[in-house]
């Protein structure tokens, strides 16, 4: 069986027009209400009260300053990149580079085998010095015919 905690009820009675000083003094102090305030004080735990009201209070004051620490520090950090983003133009600057492959060449009969294994109906111009081959940034390489003209 369990005992309930007996109790006895107290009534104060206060003047109606000391009501309203008296109300604003205890719940500015961190009373709830006028009640709370007299249960403390008549069980004398005012202190334990105070010690609560303190945790409470350094608890409030630690929570702000770290609000304040992280809005201090989210502008005091150097922002991220705020350019798109740059590719290097070293390259993109420079001219496609040009090489000329002649047609006693080694290089130029392998090319020249290449290009029939993938084409069945390739045919060489008469009048040709050689081939020309373009090599641009990306490392795309362009074949052409080197005519005798010097023009591709």
């Amino acid at each position: 069986m369990s005992k309930e905690k007996q109790v006895r009820k107290v009534q104060v009675s206060l003047p109606i027009e000391q009501y309203p000083e008296i109300e604003e003094r205890w719940t500015s102090l961190g009373f709830k209400s006028v009640a709370e305030a007299g249960r403390f004080l008549l069980m004398d735990k005012v202190n334990e009260f105070y010690k609560d009201t303190k945790k409470s209070q350094r608890a409030i004051l630690r929570l702000e300053k770290l609000k304040q620490q992280n809005k201090t520090d989210s502008t005091s950090t150097a922002p991220v990149q705020t350019k798109p983003y740059q590719h290097n133009r070293m390259h993109q600057n420079k001219e496609p580079k040009i090489e000329y492959i002649a047609k006693e060449s080694d290089e130029y009969t392998r090319l020249i085998e290449s290009f029939k294994e993938r084409k069945a109906k390739f045919t060489i111009p008469n009048d040709i010095k050689g081939i020309t081959r373009q090599v641009n940034d990306k490392g795309t390489k362009v074949y052409g015919w080197w005519l005798n003209d010097g023009s591709k």
